[in-house]
């Protein structure tokens, strides 16, 4: 039986269209950024980019450029009110915020002190909604998230997201660059074992 793609895992499940619809640009965006990564050592984009982002980290070329990505892909969607990134000091407000219009939040390229060594690296966001016409607060309590999720790129990239009932790892296809899902109902397990287990 083939896997559900993502459009399929999204539309059973009950999410709005319009949340459908960010959810793919973000999904859109996170592609774009694994090409970027790969490509990273031979277009000479793995340096720091030699500016400071809001939370005083040193920002990468590839900070600024999957950034420049997330904000194109995500300004698609019609009912995304504004963008808030780790890269950029000012909320990037796309229209007149109404009720019920979503509020992006991101970290285009999470970890990326990583890339110098070739390790993984990934992008986090969430989405929250607005709550009255014309109101620009983007300082909500984390209880009112209505989506969150993340992309990682390693070895593939897989895109992870949930709306709180349960979360659905999708894995894109290097051929056609499409999500299937492949880890779904993801959990914690409830006793790990520690890489420090073993007794010298």
């Amino acid at each position: 039986m083939t896997a559900p793609t993502l459009r399929r895992y999204l539309t059973q499940n009950s999410f709005d269209p319009d949340l459908v619809f960010l959810l793919e640009d973000i999904a859109s965006a996170s592609r774009l950024i694994a090409g970027l990564v790969r490509r990273g050592a031979f277009e000479g984009n793995l340096g720091a980019a030699g500016e400071i982002n809001v939370q005083g980290e040193a920002q990468k070329t590839l900070d600024i450029m999957a950034n420049d990505v997330f904000e194109r892909e995500c300004a698609n969607s019609p009912r995304v009110a504004a963008l808030v990134s780790e890269e950029v000091e000012e909320v990037t407000w796309l229209k007149e915020p109404q009720k019920g219009d979503y509020l992006l939040y991101f970290d285009p390229l999470d970890g990326s002190s990583n890339l110098d060594v070739n390790l993984s690296v990934g992008s986090i966001f969430s989405v929250m909604q607005v709550q009255a016409d014309g109101d620009r607060n983007v300082l909500h309590n984390g209880r009112n998230q209505i989506c969150a999720g993340y992309a990682i790129y390693g070895p593939s990239t897989m895109f992870v997201v949930t709306k709180g009932d349960e979360v659905a790892g999708f894995s894109s296809d290097p051929d056609t660059g499409e999500f299937s899902l492949t880890h779904p109902k993801m959990t914690v397990p409830a006793e790990t074992a520690s890489p420090c287990s073993h007794t010298p």
